[in-house]
């Protein structure tokens, strides 16, 4: 497991646990990076389980229409964590997993106590009984469902604050060999398959998880690239 770096959390756009984070002692953080870690690597393999985003992901890999893949180095944390099972898709929520009860923070102590990363029977239960509470974006701090940015201030990158955001990347600007009219041509192509994917994407991940679901395509332009690297939990 890919433990996620105290300079990389900061970057997201958490404000609240950012301060959250100032406040406690260097050994909770610690801790509380490695539950951040752990939930959001359980809760990616839940959605690998639970739906067909590797399908599409997959898709994307095998198109004519050659989508490339983002370098590491240029990719932002979101997709850098999911990198290892995704190519092109990735979880793009913010989590706040310090809404945890005690009960179920304990539990993803244990869980980091004794090295069980495993996606089993009771960690699905528990990240499907908490997705909709830790995803929640509490932008008027009222608990009341708005439109928020998931990325640059444009309508682009809006989407309810309660909704599953995947985002989606690949290395859109790369000619590739091609010159640019050619380029342009299957560029246009792309953008038609990724849209309608998208469509896709959204109704059956609604359907499924009982959330609202968006998908949110970004480039080089709309990401913060990571900024350190993230080391394993256990070396």
């Amino acid at each position: 497991m890919q433990m996620i770096g105290e300079e990389d959390f900061k970057n997201m756009g958490l404000p609240h646990t950012k301060q959250f984070l100032n406040d406690i002692s260097q050994e909770d953080k610690e801790l509380f990076l490695a539950v951040y870690s752990l939930y959001r690597k359980l809760f990616l393999n839940y959605l690998l389980k639970k739906t067909k985003i590797k399908e599409y992901d997959d898709g994307l890999l095998s198109s004519d229409l050659k989508f490339l893949k983002v370098p590491v180095a240029d990719m932002d944390i979101y997709q850098y964590i999911s990198h290892e099972n995704l190519g092109y898709l990735y979880l793009r929520n913010n989590l706040y997993v310090e809404r945890l009860t005690t009960e179920e923070t304990q539990f993803f102590h244990d869980k980091l106590r004794t090295g069980n990363e495993a996606l089993d029977e009771e960690s699905e239960k528990i990240i499907g009984t908490t997705i909709s509470r830790v995803i929640f974006e509490d932008v008027m701090k009222d608990g009341n469902t708005y439109k928020t940015n998931y990325g640059p201030l444009a309508q682009s990158f809006m989407a309810p604050n309660n909704a599953l955001v995947i985002g989606i990347r690949f290395d859109e600007f790369n000619l590739n060999g091609h010159d640019p009219s050619t380029w342009g041509n299957l560029h246009v192509e792309q953008l038609k398959y990724v849209f309608a994917l998208s469509d896709k994407i959204e109704k059956e991940l609604t359907e499924i998880l009982g959330m609202p679901a968006v998908v949110i395509k970004y480039d080089e332009y709309s990401i913060k690239k990571k900024t350190v690297n993230t080391k394993p939990l256990s070396q």
